[in-house]
């Protein structure tokens, strides 16, 4: 899972990481995870830390994709 992330959001990584992943989850959802860890809702895959990317992915793990 954490790969499968990791290859979607870096393909485009000037995208916002909500955008980058409306194919699988919310954009409400993934807005809500980021604040929950402490980012901004604009945050773009290459501002986040290693700690940060594995703190994301595991919530996004903990959730049904909704797309």
């Amino acid at each position: 899972f954490f790969m499968q992330i990791t290859r979607q959001v870096f393909q485009k990584r000037r995208k916002m990481l909500r955008s980058s992943l409306s194919t699988r989850f919310s954009a409400q959802k993934v807005i809500s995870i980021l604040e929950s860890i402490g980012l901004t809702k604009e945050a773009r895959p290459e501002e986040l830390s290693i700690q940060d990317f594995i703190q994301f992915c595991e919530a996004l793990y903990l959730e049904k994709p909704t797309l």
